[in-house]
């Protein structure tokens, strides 16, 4: 999303995550994905497997047009989603069918509150739109929007949906579609999911 804001060209090579190849093996040591790979060749190669980080490199880089928040603020559910997306991650990983109504209700939690922070920021900045500052897409977006969006389609596999009762929540996923950077850079739904079903 981030290089889709930035207009930077890039591409997508979409892996099976049940085997990977020699050559990925190479790129990428720590098999995690997804994974930005940026350079012209090998030996001047830079590989980061953290989203975040991947996120402040690529800001740093090319700092505009700039997507640093103006509004300081840490969100109640952490700065860039990782709580909600911790707790879907235990959800999609848990193989005890015993544990996923715990695991769901931590979620719910967990999304609960992320509603009432989107609720405050369109409140507090009398925007139209549910971005976390404000009017405009910031690098907080960009990271919690393709984790929400991955929770969304994946999490039907363990029948669990984004209740339509939160509504801030559902707003900003729908407000998301609508942005041009957001859909040309989110996987595609079968990606997700098969990611899902081989974890």
């Amino acid at each position: 999303m981030v290089l889709e804001l930035k207009s930077v060209k890039y591409r997508i090579l979409t892996i099976n995550t049940c085997v990977k190849t020699k050559e990925f093996r190479e790129l990428n040591p720590s098999l995690k994905v997804p994974v930005l790979l940026h350079g012209t060749n090998l030996f001047s190669l830079t590989s980061i497997d953290d989203s975040e980080l991947a996120i402040e490199y690529i800001d740093t880089l090319i700092p505009q047009p700039s997507l640093k928040p103006i509004i300081k603020r840490r969100l109640g559910v952490g700065n860039d989603g990782s709580s909600v997306y911790s707790r879907f991650a235990a959800l999609m990983k848990n193989k005890d069918p015993a544990k996923d109504n715990k695991l769901k209700e931590r979620l719910l939690s967990e999304l609960k509150q992320l509603d009432i922070f989107l609720q405050s920021r369109k409140t507090e900045s009398g925007a139209e739109s549910y971005y976390l500052d404000g009017k405009g897409v910031s690098l907080a977006d960009c990271s919690l929007l393709p984790k929400l969006w991955e929770l969304k389609v994946a999490g039907v596999k363990k029948n669990f949906e984004i209740p339509s009762s939160l509504q801030a929540v559902t707003e900003y996923l729908a407000m998301a579609q609508k942005n041009t950077a957001f859909a040309r850079s989110k996987p595609s739904d079968r990606d997700i999911i098969e990611h899902w079903s081989n974890n």
